[in-house]
């Protein structure tokens, strides 16, 4: 007979199940951005008028924000991963991966910033041929600026996550659960609400409640030998 399983040891595996297919969801959204810009730009280039070939861009951006969205979400898991429960309840960690960390991991800014810059030229150059239309210049000066303002944007990101602000209260909690009480000190708030957070359904049974149909707890009516207890 083969012991039983820690609850905490399945769940690491159950979040780590749940990372991978995260991971294999952002890798697929890649490849389908990539994909579906090339696609958009060269069937709407080849048309006379190119009127929705500034979708191109845009589809760009959506699928950065969609990546950052699934970043966060893996980052989310990892973090749960450290504190002592049982529960799938990202909220509980929400407060140590900010949003900025989520978008520095991603690869908005190697692969969707430039896509987007990119299929954004191509449709201010295509549609620059066309007759009555002008305004190149103007469009590609607005487009550089766009880009500058992007990677200034990310790199304030990167400084506040580098140099910014300290752990987040969060972590100090768990920091605290983990360290022993002093004799005759009080506990900590944090330490309370991360104990707190041990009491999973899973693993505490139910507390009695008053009412008409009160839940009880379940006990043995059986000796360890087998005998019926009278």
């Amino acid at each position: 007979m083969e012991p039983h399983a820690h609850p905490l040891a399945e769940h690491q595996r159950f979040l780590a199940t749940l990372r991978a297919r995260v991971q294999g969801q952002t890798l697929g959204l890649r490849l389908a951005t990539l994909a579906g810009v090339a696609a958009w730009v060269q069937v709407h280039g080849q048309t006379s008028e190119a009127r929705y070939l500034f979708v191109a861009p845009l589809l760009a951006l959506m699928g950065g924000a969609l990546e950052i969205e699934l970043t966060r979400r893996d980052q989310l898991l990892g973090a749960l991963g450290r504190v002592p429960t049982v529960m799938v309840d990202v909220e509980l960690v929400a407060s140590q991966v900010p949003w900025r960390r989520a978008l520095l991991r991603s690869a908005a800014p190697w692969l969707y910033v430039p896509l987007a810059a990119l299929a954004a030229a191509i449709t201010i150059d295509t549609l620059a041929a066309r007759p009555g239309w002008a305004g190149q210049t103007i469009w590609m000066v607005a487009l550089g600026l766009s880009v500058v303002a992007a990677y200034t944007g990310l790199l304030g990101a990167w400084w506040l996550e580098r140099f910014g602000e300290a752990a987040a209260p969060a972590q100090v909690g768990v920091q605290a659960l983990r360290r022993p009480f002093a004799a005759g000190a009080p506990a900590p708030v944090e330490a309370l609400s991360a104990a707190a957070v041990q009491r999973t359904p899973s693993l505490v049974p139910p507390e009695p409640t008053p009412g008409p149909f009160p839940v009880k707890r379940t006990e043995s009516t059986t000796q360890s030998f087998g005998t019926p207890v009278i």
